[in-house]
């Protein structure tokens, strides 16, 4: 998940209101039912975690059940994101 420090007043209340319910089933799902993150993947998604690479929706999933422990989160605030950043390897790309 992708932090946005910026104004909230840059956004809708709707837009605040999504990103905070979006945050919340991300949180949810990661610490309580990784195990259908799967449903949630593209078939080409690429995870970049702290370095490691890992392509492909099979792959993520297990690296997620296999290599994490249990996982806590804590979100004090959400705020919607004009453009996420993605890639491919370790260069990021930014949509235009």
């Amino acid at each position: 998940m992708q932090l946005c420090l910026k104004n909230k007043m840059d956004f809708t209340e709707t837009q605040v209101k999504e990103a905070k319910t979006f945050g919340e089933f991300y949180i949810d799902m990661m610490e309580n039912y990784r195990n259908t993150v799967k449903y949630y993947l593209s078939e080409d998604v690429i995870l970049d975690w702290f370095g490691q690479t890992v392509k492909g929706e099979k792959n993520v999933s297990v690296f997620l059940k296999k290599t994490l422990s249990t996982v806590k989160h804590f979100m004090s605030d959400a705020v919607p994101a004009k453009k996420i950043g993605f890639r491919d390897t370790h260069v990021i790309k930014i949509p235009k």
